[in-house]
């Protein structure tokens, strides 16, 4: 029997918007409040690649599961992906 379990990904939402990635301070000056707003109201989110829009995946597919790794900053990516600056 199949058990189903809350996608890790996107937690049972169905979507994410994790394809733009974090962010930044820097990024959000670029952005007007229009288009901030719009992001927060899930403008730009995309369906789940995990759980293919349902929201939930089997335990199997939770086994196979590897988390993407998100960093709060850019200094934060530098340092754990490439040794620093």
């Amino acid at each position: 029997m199949n058990q189903w379990h809350i996608c890790p990904t996107c937690e049972g939402e169905g979507k994410h918007s994790l394809a733009i990635g974090v962010i930044t301070s820097s990024d959000r000056d670029d952005w007007d409040d229009e288009d901030f707003e719009r992001y927060g109201a899930g403008a730009y989110d995309r369906r789940c690649e995990t759980c293919k829009g349902s929201g939930k995946v089997t335990t199997a597919q939770l086994e196979d599961f590897e988390p993407v790794r998100y960093y709060a900053t850019d200094e934060e990516y530098y340092w754990r992906r490439e040794g620093g600056y």
